[in-house]
């Protein structure tokens, strides 16, 4: 990350396919060529800018960030858990993710939009069950399933990790192997579709 210089331009970079300092492998820049730059989400960007101009060391305050923001990620499967399934599958399943190597190898190598890309798809999901348990009509689940496209937009490989979650939710719905009553039920299955 010394090596990027901290621009616009730079910071493209960072958050592209192109490899950088944090990536030892070009597979991606082999297939699609070292012209066209992907970007990801700014946020995280922004963030580490806004820290560079505090004067914090940055390589320092990105895997703080990123640990801070794992911890909330934690926080939210917590809750997206329990609301499904109940207080012991919550905790079961924020100690997996804690356990977990590709979260602390993001972490560890500063891949922020993994980080706060998964955060937020999580946050928006824990929104969306909330809302499916309390609001019976598909007007009232609009708002939350709204934040849930938008924070897929956070990072590229949360559209296929909802879709997965989706996928099996439907199927454990279907096979009714959780503790919510059927009016829940069909409101989830609503909004996950």
């Amino acid at each position: 990350l010394a090596r990027v210089p901290l621009s616009y331009e730079g910071l493209l970079t960072y958050g592209s396919h192109f490899p950088t300092p944090s990536q030892d492998r070009g597979e991606a820049t082999e297939a699609l060529g070292a012209r066209m730059r992907i970007p990801y989400s700014p946020l995280p960007y922004l963030v580490y800018f806004a820290l560079h101009l505090l004067g914090l060391d940055l390589a320092w305050a990105m895997t703080v960030v990123n640990a801070a923001v794992v911890s909330l990620m934690a926080v939210a499967m917590f809750g997206v858990a329990r609301l499904i399934w109940g207080a012991r599958a919550g905790w079961l399943a924020a100690l997996l993710y804690l356990v977990d190597l590709a979260v602390w190898h993001h972490v560890g190598r500063s891949h922020a939009p993994a980080v706060v890309g998964g955060v937020l798809t999580l946050a928006a999901l824990l929104f969306l069950v909330r809302e499916a348990a309390t609001h019976g009509t598909p007007a009232g689940l609009m708002p939350a399933t709204a934040l849930v496209a938008m924070a897929l937009l956070g990072y590229s490989a949360s559209l296929p990790l909802f879709g997965v979650f989706a996928a099996l939710g439907l199927l454990f719905l279907l096979l009714d192997t959780h503790p919510l009553d059927a009016a829940v039920r069909r409101r989830l299955a609503m909004a996950l579709v």
